[in-house]
């Protein structure tokens, strides 16, 4: 009996594959009838015999005929019965797992008189084929006796004949000899290995189930050993390579859904990583090869550009994350990679591999020394700003220290030198606008006098050059007739 049916029993009730696994008899049972108020299994004895269940749990009561009998510590119940018809209903709360009859087994007692016809065993312990008190030599076949059904060959059974013969209608599993009615698993003959349900071939089957050697495939009844494929059994994704679900398999297989990453035959959900993949190194997004992703995403060896599922080891630029933006030479992030450099119409400034996007201040390239704001160079900006212990000159986002002038800022003007600020400078100077005073490179535009500077005398009004006169100053020397200086003025 496999499920809710069975040639046998007559079964109502819920099944459960979520009710744990329980071992009888060299099997490992996986479904179960939940014992519910509504369940049911109703059959005939043909004969007195013993009925065994096995339960999920021990020490619960189930109803046979109306009463109760209790699971021993190994969860099984075993009463007699009598002939006659049988119910098993609920007593507690409970989950079937395997039932079985097993007729109680009698010797017939021949009549002296009459001649052996059938299947007899005799004196010496084997079982053969009579026709008339002569083993029939000619027969090959299956025949009752002892309350067990047996594979006879050539008149005698063959106690160590193991197959899946035909027998009428249906295809049974023989060992040693006998049918297996207990037995469910997997058996093979010589046209293919088979799936058994209490000792008979299911060809109504389509599915995984198990032997000693493992778990496999089935397709009508049969293991196709052609068949390879991802699919899903239980809970569990797991690979079917050559009808074998492969549990020792590590690595990467795929189905209609995609391609996914598997640890010991079954995809591992919630695996993330950067792996290799044949030729290619891939990105696993919780077990699935995620073809639809293009970013950064890292593994223990770094951060890795990703194009459609795949890292490209022939990127080089910037691209983007959640983190934010990076610099990737030949596919891999570069965290040791300082420079600012141009990222479409913008220049952008990376530090250790990262685009400083919260970044204001100056950054330098092979092209000098740029002011930027939230790291981008403003090509906007002009102004007298700091950049560490200087002051100096941009323009256009760009430091001219090309550039020696007068240049202003919100705290006043300022003499530039090679672009920056020569706070020691005292004196006049000059730019697009005139010519102006400055003492410690501030245009002084509270200051109103005369300067003299390399002999010349600049007349100033509010901190702005007015006008100019050349000065020739004679100092009286030793033995001089001169006793005051001449002014000349040209």
């Amino acid at each position: 009996t496999s499920g809710a049916n069975s040639s046998f029993f007559v079964i109502s009730g819920n099944l459960a594959s979520n009710k744990g696994t329980v071992t009888y008899n060299g099997l490992t049972l996986t479904q179960c009838l939940k014992m519910e108020s509504s369940t049911c299994i109703k059959f005939t004895a043909s004969s007195k015999g013993t009925l065994t269940l096995v339960f999920g749990e021990s020490g619960k009561n189930v109803k046979i005929n109306g009463k109760k009998n209790a699971s021993d510590s190994n969860c099984i119940v075993t009463v007699d019965v009598a002939a006659g018809s049988v119910e098993i209903t609920k007593g507690d709360t409970m989950n079937l797992f395997y039932i079985i009859y097993t007729p109680e087994k009698t010797i017939p007692t021949p009549d002296p008189v009459e001649k052996k016809n059938g299947l007899s065993k005799a004196e010496d312990g084997n079982y053969y084929y009579y026709a008339d008190d002569v083993v029939d030599t000619s027969f090959t076949g299956f025949a009752d006796c002892d309350n067990e059904r047996m594979y006879v060959k050539n008149g005698k059974v063959d106690t160590t004949y193991t197959s899946v013969e035909q027998d009428g209608a249906d295809w049974v599993y023989v060992e040693n000899g006998k049918i297996r009615y207990d037995y469910t698993g997997i058996r093979q003959n010589s046209n293919g290995w088979w799936r058994i349900e209490d000792g008979k071939v299911n060809f109504n089957f389509t599915g995984l189930a198990d032997n000693e050697n493992g778990r496999f495939y089935i397709q009508n009844g049969k293991v196709n050993f052609e068949y390879t494929n991802l699919i899903q059994d239980g809970a569990d994704w797991v690979y079917v390579k050559n009808g074998h679900v492969k549990n020792d398999y590590t690595g990467f297989a795929e189905n209609e859904n995609g391609r996914f990453y598997l640890e010991n035959g079954k995809v591992n959900f919630e695996y993330t990583n950067v792996i290799q993949d044949g030729a290619d190194w891939v990105y696993v997004e919780k077990g699935h090869v995620n073809t639809n992703y293009t970013g950064i995403r890292q593994n223990a060896n770094g951060w890795w550009r990703i194009k459609d599922g795949k890292v490209d080891f022939s990127y080089t630029g910037l691209a983007d994350n959640e983190n934010g933006r990076f610099y990737i030479e030949n596919g891999k992030v570069n965290f040791k990679y300082t420079n600012l450099i141009q990222d479409g119409a913008d220049w952008v400034y990376v530090k250790n591999g990262h685009v400083q996007s919260n970044y204001t201040g100056f950054a330098t390239n092979e092209n000098g020394r740029f002011y930027l704001e939230n790291g981008k160079v403003n090509f906007g900006y002009t102004n007298v700003i700091q950049d560490g212990s200087d002051w100096v000159y941009v323009k256009g986002g760009y430091i001219r220290y090309d550039y020696t002038g007068i240049r202003q800022n919100a705290n006043g003007w300022w003499r530039i030198e090679n672009g920056k600020v020569n706070f020691k400078y005292n004196g006049v100077a000059s730019n697009e606008n005139g010519m102006f005073y400055l003492e410690n490179g501030l245009v002084k535009f509270n200051y109103t006098g005369t300067y003299i500077q390399n002999g010349i005398k600049y007349n100033i009004v509010n901190g702005v050059v007015k006008g100019k006169e050349n000065v020739l100053t004679v100092m009286r020397m030793p033995n001089s007739v001169l006793t005051n200086s001449i002014k000349m003025v040209i």
